[in-house]
């Protein structure tokens, strides 16, 4: 499972969630071009749910989009009607949701080859 390590928005990211992941020495960066609204949970359960899923043979994915959402119902009511989606970035011990207009883009980074 990929962690999450670092969440940046505002006036430096030009209104952007930018989203930075690590696992195995590997990097991701999810960007959200100008969410509607974002939160991050950070809590220690996430660890044991994410085990048990994983013994129970349950696939573990990190973003997922939400069908359905009464979140995005509520926004709509509030905001007009916009094609809002409703995400959830599924780390380790973090997951990041956001409500907004466009798909995320994802980038991957290789790990750094070793020194020869």
């Amino acid at each position: 499972m990929w962690e999450v390590v670092e969440v940046t928005f505002g006036h430096s990211t030009g209104w952007d969630l930018r989203l930075r992941l690590e696992r195995e020495g590997q990097i991701a960066q999810i960007v959200f071009p100008r969410p509607t609204s974002f939160r991050v949970h950070d809590e220690r359960q996430l660890v044991s749910y994410w085990t048990t899923r994983a013994d129970q043979g349950v696939q573990i994915g990190t973003l997922y989009l939400l069908k359905g959402s009464d979140v995005v119902q509520d926004f709509i009511q509030v905001e007009g009607n916009l094609p809002l989606q409703h995400f959830l970035v599924a780390g380790i011990d973090t997951c990041v949701e956001v409500i907004g207009t466009y798909s995320p883009q994802i980038t991957l980074q290789k790990p750094p080859q070793a020194a020869t």
